[in-house]
């Protein structure tokens, strides 16, 4: 295909007829390809358009319910040649979950924080059964494929818990991210994070649960 004369035809077309072709564009590329062409603009403007609080629990529990039902699972056979390939069903999933990750953290932006913690429970449980559950295949499967803003995601949900939860709750979801932080060795820098947000009483609570589970936190 000749890009010059492409590029000219395209340049004679309405904006409804390119969005048209872009839109056709979308459907044909895979979920990498996407990420590649526009991750660049989405990083930087999606910010600016706020979620619904109502949309994004409707399509969170929409994408547990596929999860759960094996939507994205695609296992194949694991031989020498093909074991570090990922399914296009596998790179789908985590790219819709980093979209609802974004949706919920605007949703902490926007103060509507039980909505928003509700969110964050229900994919940060889908994230932790990945490998049990059967949610998607990998032959190397772990939570290390996601490749959204983890800290931009946990500081938002222990906003959300900060904000609302009793105080027992807030030191569950502070010990959970503590967890995950550690698999990461810490570097996510989490407990800064949390003890920022934490009450006197709650920063206690979380101090005596990290000390008697030996989570390392730094």
């Amino acid at each position: 295909m000749n890009k010059s004369i492409l590029f000219e035809i395209l340049n004679k077309k309405t904006q409804t007829e390119l969005l048209n072709l872009l839109d056709n564009a979308w459907e044909t590329m895979s979920t990498n390809q996407r990420d590649t062409i526009f991750s660049g603009l989405m990083s930087k403007e999606q910010f600016s358009f706020p979620a619904s609080a109502d949309h994004t629990l409707k399509a969170v529990k929409a994408f547990q319910k596929c999860s759960l039902d094996g939507d994205y699972y695609a296992p194949f056979d694991i031989n020498s040649r093909n074991y570090m390939d990922i399914p296009e069903e596998t790179d789908a999933w985590f790219a819709k979950l980093d979209e609802l990750f974004i949706e919920s953290t605007k949703l902490i932006r926007q103060e509507e924080y039980q909505v928003a913690l509700e969110c964050f429970d229900i994919l940060y449980e889908l994230l932790v059964g990945i490998v049990d559950d059967e949610i998607i295949f990998a032959d190397e499967l772990g939570s290390w494929m996601f490749t959204g803003d983890e800290k931009a995601y946990f500081t938002a949900y222990i906003h959300a818990a900060a904000a609302t939860c009793s105080d027992e709750d807030f030191v569950d979801k502070a010990i959970f991210a503590l967890h995950e932080d550690s698999d990461r060795s810490c570097s996510l820098k989490l407990y800064s994070v949390i003890k920022s947000m934490a009450s006197p009483v709650q920063m206690a609570m979380v101090d005596q649960q990290v000390k008697a589970r030996k989570i390392k936190v730094a």
